[in-house]
């Protein structure tokens, strides 16, 4: 029997990455994938045209069952799923946090050991809100099918639960944010501890925090942004005593033991070059200049058995040769091996091949021999031609009429005599005015030679414009590290700290972003667009 595999990837875009689904997952090599950032919707779901729509391509994958969370406020946000490999099959999946508390609420009914957890405020509001956006995804095996690699004969007595999460990130300059992340990690929190209860725990997903200095490509700016200090000591209170970093502060809020061991921390614990996300837009990819925010968080029991597995040699790493997002894939062995034979039981009704795009239905005969419906207005569109306005213009043959004809002869008239001299014309409009309106057409000509003004200057600009165009744009200076042609960005915030605006533009080193000892990684060059001439 092999180790179970399992495999957390944020995607970036579900319906972005550049090969067929099928051929992604496989190439992921694992027996349960969590994604996140899946930027799916549940609107639409028949027809896969729709923006944001996931079509059956995408929610029913040969050899995988798969269920998903949406975000429900908005298209293209969001969202996290967990793809199963057959023939393994959850018993159970729940999505957000509503629905696993309640779910978890049937086990402590049944058992009479319900605990409230201190300090913890349910809010029916803060609670919906969270659970629209699409973070929270569980899948639960029963403990019939589960085995431990060391001694096969013998299970866990307890179920196995695999989370998908995708923790908001949020700008410290955002209150409500800020405090929509404080809800989430209470909830958090207060669901991973309820199942820990009765179930084995893997959390798998995108946390959005860095935990110690050894997971920031710059460890000097770990100090500096104290704004991160609470988020740290957030996922500090998740992990057990050994797993901990003494660094980060105590805090009275995370102050109970945690129950959680950062697996790939435990396997590499002074590795310095494991990150998982880089930024796209510098290509720090290239130089490994990024941060660690995607984590495979084992309970301490699965961690101890993690250590004692003997018949197999257990590891966990990310794969940094998986491309398509801005984020890598990181995995783990489980030191367990599911074993379905004589359990038999159906797929959860979130399962996605329950949903009416993955069911195949063949058109009966029926469908072919009906009338289709009567043709509408949309078959009698106007063809383009400029007499053409509306079907009250043409006679039953599809002709204009004469008097439509005339209009258009009029029309062009007009427009002859507006390509005349502004001073004919004026001269012109003048001769033809009454004396009793004399008043009314000279305040309309002062109007005229106003907007006339208006049009020059306008032309001028254009011609500037189409002469900026046709000459080309500025020539690049050369950047003073490597003497290579500079790139011009544009500043993407409202506003910088020098109090530059959005929009203005700048030159920089090509090179990709690294750090400052890399000769082969961007040099310090910067020039203001606006204050370069070449």
């Amino acid at each position: 029997m092999q180790p179970l595999r399992v495999c957390s990837w944020n995607v970036n875009g579900l319906r972005s990455l550049p090969s067929p689904l099928k051929v992604i997952l496989d190439s992921l090599d694992a027996d349960i994938i969590c994604l996140q950032e899946t930027k799916t919707s549940p609107f639409g779901l028949i027809n896969s045209d729709i923006p944001g729509d996931l079509g059956s391509k995408w929610s029913c994958v040969d050899a995988y069952n798969s269920y998903f969370s949406h975000c429900t406020l908005k298209v293209g946000y969001s969202g996290v799923a967990i793809f199963c490999r057959d023939p393994l099959k959850p018993i159970a999946a729940t999505e957000g946090f509503a629905q696993t508390l309640a779910y978890i609420d049937q086990y402590s009914l049944s058992s009479g050991n319900d605990v409230p957890e201190p300090g913890v405020e349910l809010c029916p509001k803060d609670l919906k809100a969270i659970d629209s956006e699409g973070r929270f995804l569980v899948v639960f095996f029963p403990p019939q099918a589960i085995r431990r690699l060391d001694e096969l004969q013998v299970g866990p007595n307890r179920p196995l639960a695999v989370i998908s999460v995708y923790v908001p990130r949020v700008s410290p300059d955002d209150p409500k944010r800020v405090h929509f992340r404080s809800k989430f990690e209470q909830l958090f929190t207060l669901c991973v501890n309820k199942l820990l209860r009765y179930n084995h725990v893997v959390i798998s997903g995108d946390l959005n925090v860095y935990h110690t200095i050894l997971d920031h490509c710059e460890p000097e700016i770990v100090k500096l942004e104290a704004h991160t200090t609470v988020y740290r000591q957030w996922l500090n209170s998740l992990l057990t005593p050994h797993s901990r970093d003494p660094q980060i502060p105590a805090s009275d809020d995370y102050s109970l033991p945690g129950n959680f061991v950062d697996i790939f921390r435990h396997v590499h614990p002074t590795r310095k070059d494991g990150f998982t996300c880089w930024s796209a837009r510098t290509g720090a990819r290239e130089t490994n200049y990024g941060v660690r925010l995607d984590y495979i968080l084992l309970d301490e029991v699965l961690a101890t058995w993690f250590d004692r597995c003997t018949s197999h040699t257990l590891c966990a790493d990310h794969m940094t040769n998986i491309t398509g997002s801005d984020h890598c894939p990181t995995w783990t062995h489980l030191p367990l091996c599911l074993d379905f034979n004589g359990l038999n039981y159906p797929l959860p009704a979130l399962c996605s091949r329950k949903w009416p795009q993955c069911q195949a239905k063949q058109v009966g005969l029926k469908g072919f021999l009906v009338a289709g419906p009567p043709s509408t207005a949309d078959d009698n569109k106007s063809s383009g031609l400029p007499f053409e306005h509306g079907s009250s213009t043409k006679n039953r043959n599809g002709q204009p009429k004469l008097k439509q004809m005339c209009l258009g002869i009029s029309r062009s008239v007009s427009s002859d005599v507006d390509q005349y001299p502004p001073a004919l014309r004026k001269e012109q409009r003048l001769s033809d005015t009454d004396p009793v309106e004399s008043a009314d057409n000279l305040e309309a000509v002062r109007l005229q030679e106003i907007v006339e003004q208006a049009d020059a200057k306008k032309a001028q600009h254009s011609a500037a414009a189409w002469q900026r165009l046709l000459s080309g744009p500025k020539k690049a200076p050369r950047c003073r590290g490597h003497n290579e042609p500079c790139v011009l960005r544009s500043v993407k915030q409202a506003s910088t700290t020098s109090g530059s605006k959005r929009g203005r533009r700048f030159w920089v080193c090509a090179r990709p972003q690294g750090s400052k000892d890399n000769p082969v990684a961007r040099c310090s060059t910067f020039i203001w667009d606006d204050q370069y001439v070449p």
